[in-house]
């Protein structure tokens, strides 16, 4: 997939006369948030980019402003001139089979120069992971196909850099400060909460389309 340069350019608000939503499934990927949540905040994102990097902490804090009402959902969007992307995604998806994405998520985009195989598995030990079921995970092709399914979507989606953020089907494109977030955020709290459906339902009938 071509990159585009992914600067720091909000692409779609959030006006309910504006462009249809991107119908961005979420089952089977990493989740931050409760699942019945109003606002759904789908991040594709390269482990080895600088620009995911520094959106990361923009993340959690969503995550910490919103712990009821907000929910972040993880996707992988490997880039080809990023030649550790894949290696770091599988890493962190074998991660996720013990409960430990986000951990590992957290330690990747801390220090991004440690992706090299022993600098993974060492992160992975200092988690205290399982380090052999982790290190099986690896080599086992699952956590693999789970990326690619990933990158397979985005294409599909045309997602158009890394980071890009799905805020209810919306497009935010680039590392935005939080400000930008918690704006939409709250648009998207008030249109959800005076819609008439039940939150559990929110995502799959409004933006997924589902009856």
């Amino acid at each position: 997939m071509k990159r585009l340069v992914p600067i720091a350019l909000l692409l779609l608000g959030a006006c309910n006369d504006g462009p249809a939503l991107t119908q961005v499934p979420v089952e089977g990927s990493p989740v931050l948030g409760p699942a019945d949540a109003w606002v759904t905040v789908v991040e594709f994102g390269d482990f080895q980019c600088p620009y995911c990097a520094k959106a990361a902490p923009t993340v959690h804090q969503i995550a910490q402003t919103w712990p009821d009402d907000v929910r972040i959902v993880f996707k992988n969007l490997p880039l080809p001139q990023h030649s550790r992307a894949v290696p770091a995604a599988i890493a962190a998806a074998c991660a996720d089979d013990q409960g430990r994405f986000w951990d590992m998520y957290d330690a990747i985009y801390a220090d991004q120069s440690k992706l090299a195989d022993a600098d993974l598995a060492q992160t992975a030990q200092g988690l205290g992971l399982d380090v052999a079921a982790w290190t099986a995970c690896l080599s086992a092709g699952a956590a693999a196909q789970r990326v690619q399914a990933d990158a397979d979507l985005a294409t599909r989606l045309g997602v158009p850099a890394t980071p890009s953020f799905y805020l209810n089907g919306r497009l935010i494109r680039g590392a935005q400060p939080f400000d930008t977030f918690q704006t939409l955020i709250e648009q998207e709290l008030a249109q959800a909460r005076g819609s008439g459906i039940a939150r559990a339902d929110y995502y799959d009938k409004v933006v997924l389309g589902k009856k």
